[in-house]
């Protein structure tokens, strides 16, 4: 009975052990899959930012600072996508682009949150913030009409 009994553990233990060793290789293989394609999406948005140089423009290159971020933001690299996010805020503040800027805060919020900078991380929710009042809540906006109505 109780020979049997092991045997049988034995074999469930064989099994699962088996299963868990196939996850993990799918893990890792997954694992690399989106390393190459965050590589290779890194250097698109580079050349990106190249072009939008060459081109001086600058809604492109905000554009691409804003996806460097972000993919910065994805490897964990914080202190590289804070830097391409607080470039992308500069290019939005002259280009008086509010909403580039409110993205550009969001982001730098959750980067500074990720570093354990919690200061810095509640200013650019703030920023966020009013900058969100100031472009999605006016009267006119149809997103402030939204809410009003579902709001009632």
């Amino acid at each position: 009975g109780d020979h049997h009994q092991n045997i049988s553990r034995q074999r469930k233990f064989s099994q699962v052990r088996f299963f868990e060793v196939i996850c993990d290789g799918i893990c890792i293989y997954m694992t690399g899959i989106f390393l190459f394609l965050f590589s290779f999406l890194q250097s698109l948005y580079r050349k990106t930012l190249q072009i939008a140089k060459l081109l001086a423009d600058k809604a492109l290159e905000a554009q691409a600072c804003y996806s460097l971020g972000n993919t910065y933001t994805l490897l964990r690299d914080y202190e590289k996508a804070i830097e391409y996010h607080m470039r992308h805020l500069q290019i939005a503040q002259e280009l008086n682009d509010r909403v580039g800027e409110g993205r550009a805060c969001w982001s730098l919020g959750n980067a500074h949150t990720a570093l354990g900078n919690h200061e810095d991380a509640m200013q650019f929710a703030n920023q966020h913030l009013q900058i969100s009042k100031e472009v999605y809540f006016t009267k006119d906006n149809k997103v402030h009409q939204i809410c009003v109505k579902w709001f009632k």
